[in-house]
């Protein structure tokens, strides 16, 4: 399947044509909320062709992009994957977005707005009733900044490996761009901890990684040791952002605490063992990689 994008203002006049008004209705209604003029869709800009098909060992879905704004390169965050405790059941590794692209630029003011309402309890006008106490900038512009500095990492990475009764086990773990940013998440963490151990919970910074373990995650190698992970992720050496789960574990997990699935259901999902997903982007074109282990 191969579709041209376009703004989203030909969209609704297409759908409209078509007879689809109630569609089309939708997304004049979205692209006014956006503000008139120009929008966010009316950037869109492109090709994509998705392409399916049947391998040996399961269904491959490729996504192949081409034509959209020309990215910088990003950090290959398949090694964060591979590394991952080889218990890991959903493991995600992705590349943090463009500090100085035009997304975080956008996203900075609307974080500053979004925190500013949220801590001063509606807002700090004095002739609000409701509105709460005035809010310190500082406080706000530093929340702001740790936010920024999370979603710019280098690479931002998780990793589940189950549950200690109903805690999860796990971690989350930032490689920040620079040590400023490190610096600025440490004391974060810091300040939301205030600076006590809390059971259950560890706090690590080294090696350039700020890292939040939940539990004692269980392992003895690495997912990269595992052959259903090799098969999962053939071909996805270098990514920018990355997926694996393993399903089988997944649905042992759901079902031990309390989850239940019909039958036909259950026969279906006993045939999937693995989910792997990778996508790279070079320039303007940009490719995904879904793969789905199967076995009869």
């Amino acid at each position: 399947m191969k579709s041209e994008l376009g703004s989203a203002g030909a969209a609704a006049s297409l759908l409209g044509d078509s007879g689809n008004a109630g569609t089309a209705s939708a997304i004049s209604s979205v692209t006014g909320m956006l503000g008139s003029g120009a929008t966010a869709f009316d950037s869109l800009k492109g090709t994509i062709a998705v392409g399916g098909s049947i391998v040996d060992n399961g269904l491959e879905i490729r996504i192949h992009t081409e034509g959209q704004t020309a990215a910088p390169a990003g950090t290959n965050v398949r090694p964060t994957l591979d590394a991952m405790p080889d218990s890991t059941i959903v493991g995600l590794a992705v590349d943090g977005a463009d500090p100085n692209g035009a997304a975080m630029k956008q996203v900075g003011p609307l974080l500053g707005s979004m925190l500013g309402g949220v801590l001063g309890g509606g807002g700090d006008d004095p002739t609000d009733p409701d509105a709460g106490a005035p809010v310190d900038p500082s406080l706000t512009q530093a929340l702001t900044g740790a936010i920024t500095d999370v979603l710019t990492s280098k690479v931002i990475s998780l990793a589940f490996t189950g549950l200690s009764g109903k805690t999860p086990t796990g971690f989350v773990s930032l490689e920040p761009r620079d040590a400023a940013a490190e610096h600025t998440l440490t004391t974060i963490i810091g300040q939301f901890t205030g600076g006590k151990a809390t059971p259950g919970v560890a706090v690590t910074d080294s090696n350039g990684r700020v890292q939040v373990t939940l539990g004692s995650p269980a392992s003895s190698g690495k997912l990269s040791s595992l052959s259903l992970y090799q098969q999962t992720m053939a071909g996805m050496s270098t990514s920018g952002d990355s997926v694996y789960v393993d399903v089988q574990k997944l649905a042992k997990l759901i079902e031990a605490n309390g989850g239940h699935q019909s039958a036909s259901d259950e026969a279906q999902i006993a045939s999937v063992k693995s989910i792997g997903f990778s996508s790279t982007s070079t320039g303007t074109t940009s490719d995904g990689l879904i793969r789905f282990i199967i076995t009869k």
